[in-house]
């Protein structure tokens, strides 16, 4: 039996209430989601969250970021988002963006040299990569 593809979600905060329909479409597609923490009565440290999340990304196959706008920047990617892709780049993992960012957001140079995998919104992609 082929091992089920794990992949870490990433988003910016303001977008984990948009997650839920990302998670269901994955796992129907027999993926097993790993998500950040998206509601945290806990009372944790910013450091605790990314340390989290980080632990998550080694234990995935690839990530996907749930990028959408913000900040007047379509496909807005902020800086813990982008950390969390120079972490999966490091470790060799896929690096899948659900929209095309911005030309104008100001790190678009460093998306693109970690060479992520643009689905223009299609996750069924994932699926048949």
């Amino acid at each position: 039996m082929a091992k089920k593809k794990t992949i870490t979600l990433c988003a910016s905060a303001s977008s984990y209430a948009r997650l839920t329909p990302i998670i269901t479409t994955l796992r129907r597609q027999g993926i097993h989601v790993l998500t950040p923490v998206i509601n945290s009565r806990l009372s944790r440290t910013k450091t605790q969250l990314i340390r989290q999340h980080f632990s998550k990304i080694r234990k995935s196959d690839a990530i996907l970021v749930a990028n959408y706008e913000k900040k007047g920047f379509q496909g807005y990617i902020g800086g813990n988002v982008l950390m969390e892709m120079a972490l999966a780049f490091a470790l060799h993992k896929k690096i899948y963006i659900l929209h095309t960012p911005d030309d104008t957001l100001p790190i678009t140079d460093e998306i693109h040299g970690l060479q992520p995998i643009f689905l223009n919104g299609d996750l069924s992609r994932i699926a048949t990569d």
